[in-house]
């Protein structure tokens, strides 16, 4: 196996375990947060989602607002993709989903989902150790990141 891969994955028990340990916080309460890194966000205690970002304080306060669209709420958007799936409304394009009240019904009660959860941040700054420690972390603690492409 190639030394640089090994590396990374010995390195990440540890910075998952920084990362569950994180205090929690909230979308509008993200003083003092590293500039690059992996988060998870919780709801009830429960690892929800993994995620990254270089620039995690803009991107993570987005995600929850009412006005946010399906790029600045990504997360929110996904979930309210699932949502519609399970309820069997299927759309052939996230442009045809977005046309539709029904779905946007969904996707403005995962924003107030997605506002309401708890936040973990653990600073990386390295894209390969994030990409490595986000993959970890969902499946550690079994969050719905489905890594699917679009």
């Amino acid at each position: 196996m190639n030394q640089q891969f090994e590396n990374y994955i010995a390195r990440l028990p540890a910075l998952l375990h920084r990362l569950t340990s994180a205090t929690a916080l909230n979308r509008l309460d993200l003083l003092g947060i590293p500039k690059q890194g992996v988060y998870v966000f919780y709801e009830d205690s429960r690892a929800i989602y993994a995620g990254r970002s270089d620039n995690l304080k803009p991107y993570l306060m987005t995600q929850g607002l009412p006005s946010s669209n399906h790029y600045t709420a990504s997360i929110a958007f996904g979930f309210a993709k699932k949502k519609a799936e399970a309820a069997d409304h299927v759309y052939s394009t996230n442009i045809v989903a977005l046309q539709d009240s029904t779905f946007n019904q969904y996707f403005d009660e995962e924003k107030e989902r997605v506002a309401r959860m708890g936040i973990r941040v653990v600073e990386v700054k390295e894209s390969i150790e994030q990409l490595l420690l986000v993959v970890y972390a969902s499946l550690e603690l079994q969050t719905f990141n489905t890594f699917e492409t679009h």
